[in-house]
């Protein structure tokens, strides 16, 4: 698979191979988070798209009637805890305290459609319909309610209902596709999906699988274009995972963050699209419950590569009282107090034992060389070349450090994963923005680039050991 970057971030114009591993090398700063990020964007966005589509329908119509209700007069909300005289079910449960349930449980449009009907017929002075009467006859406000106002309301609530319903129905799943993409990429961005310095320039997203196009993203204003020419056709993956926290574990497994879209035009509901960081969190919660059985089969599949992790964190994992914990040999630790190393072994063998990586996943490794001592860099890395080798996966690999970037070298050759594993060294152009360039035929030119700073040190330490001034 390739994908091209043009004006995203502060990459001018790349092409970057993804075929087992891929390895970016470059300074801080040189954009070798951008690649990762957008593909991640595009990934996540689109895998279990019918799934997303339904649970953000539910959570839309949700919102939006429970937003109703309250467009109805105080004194008829009131009552509303005598939901039950109510004598139409859809009603009943419209009024009800517990209409999520019940919408969750319900076939979304059918339930909006036949509350409408009902509303638009109910007669509140219609005995054979609710109790509504009696009521009105007890508490003067409700009855000078029903006869002044309530038609006007309830007119009001079923055409924002018909509303819902027109946008449920028609809902376009390339629209929604290119809204969530957009969306998630500009929360992984902080809103400038382009180049901050210049941003009217024209920028594009492309990504092909084995020669044939299936996504091209034209980006203005830091937002998709939902015009004709741009595209998203199904992609060779069929999830994401992007790892560059290593204290994902030291929070509850559900977190919150913050939005940077302001775009209500569409049905698309932006506040459940979460960082890369809280996605993490939302998975290692969501892995932990699965079943035994499910984890069984999945530690027999993947036995060669969890006994590499087990080299570090050979215990196990489970929540309890909303905390994450790690237990080895009887003993439950906070994983929160786990060294900070272990942490990132920690998250990949959660997600192993949970079968979340496949050969169909798409695994982005940011900089994880941070926390690590060498001894355990190398580990790492042998672990890495495992997943490509054994699983099948694709690796999106980042990294500035030299004995990572040897061990990767060495393990590739181990591994016997040479032909799987390409490597790409960001540099600076006159403009400022970044390039990648492929260098697989001359990785001396990475080690060259580390050389230069190690012996600029090297210099000024034997300067000093005897007695020179620098």
């Amino acid at each position: 698979m390739k994908i091209t970057l043009k004006n995203i971030g502060i990459v001018e114009n790349s092409t970057i191979e993804l075929n087992g591993l891929t390895v970016i090398v470059g300074r801080n700063n040189s954009g070798k988070t951008t690649v990762g990020k957008t593909l991640y964007s595009v990934v996540e966005s689109v895998s279990n798209i019918e799934e997303r589509i339904r649970n953000d329908s539910i959570q839309v119509s949700l919102e939006k009637l429970q937003e109703t209700k309250k467009l109805f007069g105080m004194s008829f909300r009131s009552i509303l805890r005598y939901q039950a005289s109510f004598k139409n079910e859809f009603l009943k449960n419209y009024f009800s305290m517990g209409i999520g349930h019940v919408v969750i449980n319900t076939h979304i449009n059918e339930f909006i459609g036949e509350t409408v009907n009902a509303l638009e017929n109910f007669d509140a002075f219609d005995e054979r319909q609710s109790n509504l009467k009696q009521l009105a006859f007890e508490i003067h406000d409700l009855k000078r309610y029903l006869e002044t106002s309530f038609d006007a309301d309830r007119k009001t609530v079923c055409d924002v209902l018909k509303k819902l319903l027109v946008d449920l129905r028609s809902l376009d799943m390339r629209t929604y596709m290119l809204t969530a993409v957009g969306t998630k990429l500009a929360v992984e961005f902080f809103g400038q999906i382009q180049p901050a310095a210049n941003p009217d320039v024209e920028s594009e997203i492309e990504i092909s699988a084995e020669g044939n196009p299936c996504c091209r993203l034209f980006i203005s204003k830091n937002k998709v274009l939902q015009e004709k020419k741009t595209f998203l056709e199904k992609l060779p993956y069929d999830n994401a995972l992007f790892l560059d926290n290593a204290y994902a574990f030291d929070e509850p497994p559900y977190g919150t963050q913050h939005r940077y879209i302001e775009d209500e035009s569409t049905i698309f509901n932006e506040n459940r699209v979460l960082t890369h960081a809280n996605d993490t969190k939302f998975y290692l919660g969501s892995m932990l419950r699965r079943n035994n059985l499910e984890k069984t089969l999945n530690e027999a599949k993947y036995r060669a590569i969890k006994e590499k992790i087990n080299e570090i964190v050979p215990g196990s994992f489970d929540i309890a009282d909303n905390e994450h914990y790690y237990v080895n040999r009887g003993v439950r630790l906070k994983a929160g107090n786990l060294a900070t190393g272990s942490k990132f072994f920690a998250i990949l063998k959660t997600f192993l034992e949970s079968g979340m990586i496949t050969e169909n996943t798409l695994l982005v490794l940011d900089e994880p060389e941070a926390h690590l001592h060498p001894e355990w860099q190398n580990i790492f890395v042998a672990l890495v070349a495992l997943l490509v080798k054994d699983v099948g996966c694709h690796v999106l690999l980042t990294t500035h450090s030299p004995n990572f970037m040897m061990a990767v070298d060495a393990c590739m050759r181990k591994y016997k994963i040479t032909g799987k594993t390409n490597f790409y060294k960001a540099s600076f152009n006159e403009n400022g923005l970044v390039r990648y360039d492929c260098v697989n035929e001359d990785l001396d030119v990475i080690y060259q680039d580390f050389v230069q700073y190690l012996s600029e040190m090297k210099v000024v330490r034997d300067s000093y050991l005897n007695g020179e001034s620098v």
